[in-house]
């Protein structure tokens, strides 16, 4: 019962603090493919984080900026010959809700991107909350609960094959 206090709490504090409410509609013609910075908030799951490199890659042969955020013990997994950037998070990076701490929100604060893509399928508050921090044009992300207004653009979170999952991703990205 606590952690579902805590979690309400923790999305209460991100619509209030972190979520901006944008007063002109989104053009979603071309949005993605005349973007050129993605950040991309990488899966918790490890098998799920392999199979998610499959957009990273297709991202960089489209000649997009990537920066990708990640906890600090996955970040053997995105080789450093990629085009990547990395931005790294621990443990301590989080606080008693879940959400970041200030140094890592001031940091998250002062990037800006064209697009922001949530990975992550599960209900992670700390994800969701980064991914409101850093500035973007156009958020996509998958469904979650209490996530309805987070995301201009949110998928459907229904399938459990990975492989499926990442190439609809990536096919559902060509259509913008």
């Amino acid at each position: 019962m606590f952690e579902k206090i805590k979690f309400s709490l923790a999305h209460y504090i991100i619509r209030k603090k972190y979520m901006v409410i944008k007063n002109v509609p989104v053009t979603f013609n071309g949005i993605l493919s005349n973007s050129s910075t993605f950040f991309i908030i990488m899966p918790n799951d490890p098998v799920e984080f392999s199979k998610s490199s499959v957009l990273i890659n297709f991202l960089l042969e489209n000649c997009k900026v990537v920066t990708v955020l990640l906890h600090e013990s996955k970040s053997n997994l995105i080789s450093e010959k990629e085009n990547v950037s990395i931005i790294k998070f621990m443990d301590e990076t989080k606080s008693r809700l879940n959400l970041p701490v200030k140094p890592f929100v001031k940091m998250l604060q002062n990037k800006e991107f064209d697009v922001v893509m949530d990975l992550n399928r599960s209900s992670d508050v700390f994800l969701t909350a980064v991914a409101n921090i850093v500035k973007a044009s156009v958020k996509v992300g998958f469904e979650q609960p209490k996530t309805e207004d987070y995301y201009d653009i949110r998928i459907v979170n229904s399938n459990q094959d990975y492989d499926l999952i990442y190439t609809n991703y990536i096919n559902f990205l060509k259509m913008f």
